[in-house]
């Protein structure tokens, strides 16, 4: 019997799992976070909670019934308040193929739309990474840049840059909540 999947926000005291999932996806897809294994997983526990505090963000996890499978940020830019970043999915590997990513974008799209002061929130993948191209787009994000980019692994590659104008998914969500009642969210 397959359990229900379900995605929550991650409190202080979920440190244990965050972390877990966190250097799991460090080992497994080392390129891909903006951070290292060797570092992070030296952190203590009172550091791993200060990750999970929502003064500036927020990291939501991913479960398959009580067992966690994924996790995804998002975070207020520290130099510009008015810019939100959906940063670091990670999902299983035997989780993936399944459109898991939607869960994740919806839940921080969901977030970003109570985030009043922001006025875009972006997100990026690097080359190659056609799999979150496709579902970065199939959430409505638009690609505004191509950048070369100076990976944290030392690597040089293109990074690809995408938009989301969240005025916009509220007027979207106004119309269509004005037209059918019934229909809520995104």
């Amino acid at each position: 019997m397959t359990s229900a999947i379900s995605i929550r926000e991650a409190k202080p005291e979920d440190w244990k799992i965050y972390s877990s999932l966190r250097l799991e996806a460090l080992q497994e897809s080392p390129r891909v976070f903006g951070g290292a294994f060797a570092e992070e997983s030296r952190y203590s526990a009172q550091q791993w909670m200060e990750w999970l505090h929502p003064h500036l963000k927020a990291i939501f996890v991913l479960s398959d019934g009580k067992q966690p499978i994924g996790f995804t940020a998002m975070m207020t830019d520290r130099e510009c308040p008015a810019t939100g970043h959906f940063i670091a999915s990670y999902i299983k590997p035997e989780y993936r193929g399944r459109r898991l990513s939607d869960m994740l974008f919806k839940a921080r799209t969901a977030l970003a739309l109570e985030m009043k002061d922001w006025k875009k929130v972006v997100t990026c993948h690097r080359e190659g990474n056609e799999v979150s191209q496709r579902a970065i787009m199939r959430n409505g994000f638009v690609l505004k840049d191509i950048v070369s980019t100076q990976w944290p692994d030392g690597t040089t590659g293109n990074r690809y840059d995408y938009e989301l104008d969240p005025d916009d998914l509220r007027r979207k969500n106004l119309s269509l909540n004005q037209s059918n009642p019934k229909q809520h969210g995104i």
